[in-house]
């Protein structure tokens, strides 16, 4: 597969599940706690490359774990895991060591980015005085944190 041919169907995908993820998104900036100082939302691509992709959002500041408790239902935006040996959603994956063409931590992070935005400004900018931003775990590949307000 191609980086493009792969790109397009990761796009596909992310974009069939962008409703159900807004939705989870605005539940969990209803749901702001007094002491958050900003939101993070985050995207987690597998350590060995093959193409699990996830997207949490989580609350920054003080007593971090009694932050996420009352989004902890809402805050899996977009989750991939193997369920009765099938792939769901239907990302798709790569034999890292047979994939020279691109890398999946350069590659996944920044369509994952370019998703979150798309959520977050259609069908209109959601609006928050929080501070918001697209971080990715563990330093993966040469991501740099993007706010979105």
């Amino acid at each position: 597969m191609t980086q493009k041919e792969y790109s397009e169907k990761v796009r596909s995908v992310l974009f069939e599940h962008s409703t159900v993820s807004r939705e989870r998104l605005l539940s969990c900036l209803s749901k702001v706690p007094s002491k958050a100082e900003s939101g993070n939302i985050q995207i987690f691509v597998d350590q060995d490359g093959e193409g699990f992709l996830d997207v949490r959002f989580y609350f920054e500041g003080p007593d971090w774990s009694s932050l996420q408790e009352g989004i902890r239902e809402v805050a899996d935006l977009f989750e991939t895991k193997v369920i009765g040996g099938v792939v769901m959603p239907d990302m798709p994956l790569v034999d890292p060591f047979f994939n020279e063409e691109f890398s999946l931590h350069e590659l996944l992070p920044r369509i994952a980015a370019e998703w979150i935005r798309s959520i977050w400004l259609n069908p209109e900018t959601i609006s928050t005085s929080l501070p918001i931003a697209i971080t990715v775990s563990d330093d993966v590949g040469s991501f740099t944190p993007i706010r979105l307000n």
